[in-house]
C-alpha cells in the first residue's frame, strides 16, 4: 500500500486596510470690506440762515454766526472729499469758492427773496471780485459780497487732521477745497468769518444774499 506524503501548507491570510477619506479638511473664508464714507449735515451745529445789522458808513456787516457744518466718516486712509460752493449770477449758479491752501473766501450774490429768487448779481460779478482778490467794489460787484470762510476740523478721539490743499478749474481759479483724509470721524465746520476786502458797500442792495455750499466725494 503507497502512502501519500503530507506537505504542510501554511495558508497565509493578509488584512489590508480599505482605502478611508482625509481625517480633516481646512476651508478658508474671505470676506471684503469695501471702502465706505457717509458725509451729513451737523444739524446740531449749523446756522444757515441770519439777518446782518449792515453798516455801511463803517464798512461793517454786523457780527456774523452763519455757518455750515458737516459729520464725515471714512474707512479708508487717503479718502479725499471736496468743498465747493456756488452762487447765482444771471439765473446761472456760478463757482464762488476762491482762495489758496492756506485762506478760503467764498462770494454771496443777491437772489432777491429765498422764496422767489432772482436773476442773482450781473455777469462777471463774481469773476470781477476773484480776480480783484476781494477788492472789487462799487459798480463792480453790485449784490455781491465776499467772505472769509473758516474751517475748523475736528477729528474723533486721537485722530489724525485732514491735509488741505485745493482743485482748480481750467482757467487756474480755485473750483473746490480738497480735505485728503485719514480713516476716522471729522466735524467739519465752515463759518462765515468776516467781510472780505472791499466787496461790501452801498451797491450791495437789500434782499437775500445766497450761496449754496456742498461737501461732496465726488469732484466738482
Amino acid at each position: 500500500m503507497k502512502f501519500s506524503k503530507l506537505v504542510p501548507i501554511a495558508l497565509a491570510l493578509s488584512l489590508i486596510s480599505p482605502a478611508f477619506a482625509a481625517d480633516s479638511a481646512t476651508s478658508t473664508i474671505n470676506l471684503t470690506m469695501p471702502s465706505s464714507i457717509d458725509i451729513a449735515q451737523d444739524t446740531t451745529t449749523q446756522i444757515l440762515s441770519q439777518t446782518l445789522t449792515p453798516d455801511y458808513v463803517a464798512g461793517d456787516i454786523g457780527t456774523l454766526t452763519a455757518k455750515a457744518a458737516w459729520n464725515v466718516t471714512t474707512n479708508l486712509n487717503g479718502d479725499v472729499i471736496y468743498l465747493s460752493a456756488k452762487a447765482r449770477e444771471n439765473s446761472t449758479q456760478k463757482s464762488s469758492l476762491y482762495g489758496d491752501d492756506s485762506n478760503l473766501y467764498i462770494i454771496f450774490t443777491n437772489i432777491g427773496s429765498a422764496e422767489t429768487p432772482g436773476a442773482g448779481a450781473a455777469t462777471g460779478t463774481i469773476e470781477n471780485i476773484v480776480g480783484a482778490t476781494g477788492s472789487a467794489g462799487g459798480a463792480l460787484s453790485t449784490d455781491a459780497i465776499a467772505f472769509v470762510l473758516s474751517e475748523e476740523i475736528t477729528p474723533s478721539g486721537a485722530g489724525t487732521a485732514p491735509t488741505k490743499g485745493t482743485k482748480a478749474d481750467a482757467s487756474g481759479g480755485t473750483l473746490a477745497r480738497k480735505y485728503t483724509l485719514h480713516n476716522g470721524t471729522y466735524n467739519i465746520v465752515n463759518a462765515l468769518d468776516s467781510v472780505y476786502a472791499s466787496s461790501f458797500d452801498t451797491f450791495d442792495t437789500a434782499g437775500v444774499y445766497q450761496a449754496v455750499l456742498t461737501l461732496s466725494h465726488t469732484a466738482p
